[in-house]
């Protein structure tokens, strides 16, 4: 989902359900990267501590993008 919607100190894991590999890499205030995610693959849990907006890309393919929205 575009946005995600979580409580702060909760953590995101992204799974990959495309057929290339892609990343959830932090564009703006956090940074962060999940690092290549592979196919049918899920990353490492992100976790955000503060409330705020935070948006991310995809580094390989970077006109993929999303926001996490923290409360």
């Amino acid at each position: 989902p575009n946005p995600v919607e979580i409580a702060a100190c909760d953590s995101v894991v992204w799974k990959n359900a495309h057929t290339q590999a892609h990343t959830s890499t932090g564009n703006g205030d956090k940074v962060w990267s999940t690092n290549n995610i592979a196919p049918n693959a899920e990353s490492e849990p992100v976790r955000f501590e503060e409330t705020g907006s935070f948006a991310y890309i995809c580094a390989l393919h970077p006109f993929m993008k999303g926001t996490v929205e923290v409360t």
